[in-house]
């Protein structure tokens, strides 16, 4: 993460209560990304904030979303333009669903579906804070690679830093 992505996460106001929300799938290489920052989260989450794995049932979440102050989403994404691991912060204020070429980068839907699902059904969303990790081994089977487990560790550090 860049000096300036950091200096405008340690500035954010995160409200609680808070959801921190991991996509993808934990057994198709770098694209368990979300599921394992989530995994690592939960063993020190501040009070009224909640980290959970996306799942499959991406409506259900689109409806709990108006419970919460607070989302943070994590995501693996392919974009050949950036280093591998790199992290590229995205604070939306109105997210459209992903376009249909963007979806035969992936399998299912990722945190602009279920937040342009959202305001799709008029549903209130919470402030967003959209942490996509560059990615580029998506095979089922395959491990994740090193930049990708440095990028998990520099997400957990930098809300770390946030919330302490």
């Amino acid at each position: 993460m860049d000096a300036a992505a950091r200096a405008r996460l340690r500035s954010h106001r995160f409200r609680a209560p808070g959801l921190v929300l991991g996509f993808g799938h934990p057994q198709r290489g770098d694209d368990a990304v979300g599921p394992l920052v989530v995994e690592r989260l939960r063993k020190w989450l501040p009070p009224m904030w909640r980290a959970e794995s996306a799942g499959d049932d991406r409506a259900r979440w689109a409806r709990l979303l108006a419970d919460y102050e607070s989302l943070i989403t994590i995501d693996a994404m392919v974009a050949p333009e950036h280093p591998e691991g790199s992290l590229l912060l995205r604070w939306p204020e109105r997210a459209a669903p992903d376009t249909a070429e963007s979806l035969k980068l992936r399998h299912g839907m990722g945190p602009r579906d279920l937040l342009g699902r959202a305001h799709s059904l008029a549903l209130r969303v919470p402030g967003t804070l959209c942490v996509d990790v560059v990615a580029a081994h998506f095979d089922l089977g395959a491990a994740i690679c090193p930049a990708v487990l440095d990028a998990v560790a520099e997400i957990e550090a930098a809300l770390y830093e946030v919330w302490r």
